[in-house]
């Protein structure tokens, strides 16, 4: 192996050391904001349930820095790669209830269906309103 070869790998290495140490903080960045918006929701009377203040808090900071910065970025698709095993424990949870669905399938296929459609064309619009905001991008 030539010396070029290696310090390519060590570079490459350092990069993906670097990305990691960016994107634990873009997690640790969500979590903080989520533990901390669940204890000024139960401290104080607020109406608005956190997951929902969180979503705005977050909205109005990319408007503000004109982008999602790197850090954020890499933090979210982290999340994104994980996000499937976070459905396991709900559909283990409905065990008990294979009675209630077997009985009400339709409503509850309605129900699923114009939810997930609902919130595909929400983000849709979402995506569509921060993709045409001028400014830089992260």
């Amino acid at each position: 192996m030539t010396t070029a070869t290696k310090q390519t790998k060590q570079q490459d290495g350092q990069r993906r050391f670097a990305a990691a140490l960016e994107g634990g903080a873009g997690m640790g960045f969500f979590l903080l904001l989520v533990v901390l918006l669940d204890h000024l929701v139960a401290g104080w009377p607020v109406i608005v349930p956190s997951p929902v203040l969180a979503m705005m808090l977050l909205t109005g900071f990319f408007f503000w820095h004109q982008g999602v910065p790197r850090f954020l970025d890499l933090g979210a698709r982290f999340f994104f790669r994980v996000f499937p095993l976070l459905f396991i424990p709900p559909l283990v949870a409905t065990w008990p209830l294979a009675d209630l669905i077997a009985s009400q399938w339709l409503v509850l296929l309605l129900v699923v269906s114009v939810s997930t459609i609902t919130g595909m064309l929400a983000a849709a619009w979402t995506y569509r309103l921060v993709k045409t905001c001028p400014g830089k991008r992260a």
